[in-house]
């Protein structure tokens, strides 16, 4: 007898049902990340205007921080789609219609 490789095969569900939900939980989870990167720079940058009386100049540098850093781990953990890809072309010829 095996152990279930993750916790979605231990309620029985078939293979692509298992699969949409261990996708699902992978995008909410960027998601999640996306929103905890804004919101611990933004709080940073709040109590940095807090210590240094400019508000609200370091929080919105924290929330734009916050959102770049999660725009950069979004970006590098969704894979490149291989449908639009071009293949090269080897002649000059202009492509048809």
């Amino acid at each position: 007898m095996s152990l279930p490789k993750t916790p979605l095969d231990r309620e029985g569900l078939d293979g692509e049902g298992a699969a949409a939900l261990n996708a699902y939980a992978r995008y909410a989870s960027l998601g999640f990340q996306f929103v905890a990167a804004m919101g611990l720079f933004g709080w940073l940058g709040w109590w940095l205007d807090g210590k240094l009386a400019t508000y609200p100049l370091m929080m919105i540098v924290g929330l734009f921080l916050g959102a770049t850093g999660g725009f950069i781990s979004l970006i590098k953990a969704i894979p490149p789609s291989s449908s639009r890809r071009v293949p090269p072309r080897d002649d000059d010829t202009p492509p048809t219609p």
